[in-house]
């Protein structure tokens, strides 16, 4: 073998190690290769490898001088972020309530929030046009949800739409929507649809509802999530489901645990973070997040036990669900 048949030989040697290392995300095996394989590699070759490797440098840079990661997108409720930083790329985030506890409207709140810096797209089964939009003139606009069902309007709510009558024209006009995905693979194209154009954000309203492959609800629910995760990684984008909570919680007042979720199993295994949605004695709405990222700047949840004695952060939140409204949070930073 020529020497330079011994170079090409090791050009090649080198590149497949280091492909390998970027299939098993060995980054920190791969940057001392770098320099012997550039200096391999003519000026005029373009190397996937490299630049696949340099964007991932790259963004670890960004990440170390502390410049925004763009996987994560906030919710924009500054408690709720800094507890779980956001809705992740490629990972999916489940809010739980029962019906009429504010599920629509948290994600309906947050949706609009995001929507001011991102393609966000959702999948209702139960709501209609008319209703999401109602929503969102009530949330915008300032004006009593009642009013918008009976049409009799207050002189001051006509003055409020008029006055933000732009917002409310970008998100009906901006946020994606579909309402017929009943069976999963409805689904799966919508959201395929929704990535091709763009979208970043997908809300699925609620996989209860969905019809898929399963000899029991909970393997249904087990297969629906598993899809959701599939193509929340395989299109980088962030999945938030919607589930109901068991028909028990009604009534009783007390603070949901994961179990009290209809086929949790199946949540708690695929979803992180859960986000359950309850009404206390009081009628006041709360939110505990179980399987947070972090609880604070210092203090990481402790994944490793089971959901019994898992630690979790719980949120007062101040609602006005007569205008589709969620407001500032007053928090209890105390394990249940």
């Amino acid at each position: 073998m020529t020497p330079e048949e011994q170079q090409e030989a090791h050009k090649s040697n080198l590149g497949q190690l280091i492909a390998e290392l970027i299939k098993e995300n060995r980054y920190d095996e791969i940057a001392p290769l770098l320099p012997e394989f550039t200096k391999l590699v003519e000026p005029h070759e373009e190397r996937q490898i490299i630049m696949e490797t340099s964007t991932y440098l790259q963004d670890l840079k960004a990440r170390i001088e502390g410049k925004v990661n763009d996987s994560i997108i906030p919710t924009g409720f500054k408690d709720i972020d800094d507890r779980i930083f956001g809705a992740v790329k490629w990972n999916i985030m489940t809010i739980c309530a029962r019906t009429g506890w504010g599920k629509t409207t948290l994600w309906l709140n947050i949706a609009l929030n995001m929507l001011k810096e991102h393609a966000v797209g959702f999948v209702s089964l139960e709501m209609t046009e008319e209703e999401i939009c109602d929503k969102i003139v009530s949330r915008i606009g300032r004006v009593r949800h009642s009013a918008l069902t009976i049409n009799k309007f207050q002189q001051w709510e006509i003055e409020w739409i008029r006055s933000k009558a732009n917002e409310i024209k970008f998100a009906i006009e901006h946020l994606m929507r579909s309402y017929d995905c009943y069976n999963l693979e409805t689904l799966s194209e919508t959201i395929e649809e929704m990535a091709n154009r763009g979208c970043e954000v997908i809300f699925v309203d609620w996989i209860g509802m969905i019809e898929a492959p399963g000899n029991s609800q909970p393997e249904r629910v087990r297969n629906i999530m598993a899809r959701l995760k599939q193509l929340a990684i395989t299109r980088n984008v962030a999945i938030i489901a919607m589930q109901q909570l068991n028909r028990q919680m009604d009534g009783e007042g007390r603070m949901p645990r994961m179990y009290d979720i209809a086929d949790w199993s199946a949540i708690e295994k695929i979803s992180s973070p859960v986000l359950i949605m309850w009404r206390d004695d009081d009628y006041y709405t709360n939110i505990t997040i179980y399987k947070a990222r972090r609880l604070n700047a210092d203090k990481f949840m402790d994944t490793q036990g089971r959901i019994d004695w898992m630690e979790a952060v719980n949120l007062k939140i101040k609602d006005d669900l007569g205008f589709s409204w969620f407001k500032d949070y007053e928090i209890e930073e105390k394990p249940f």
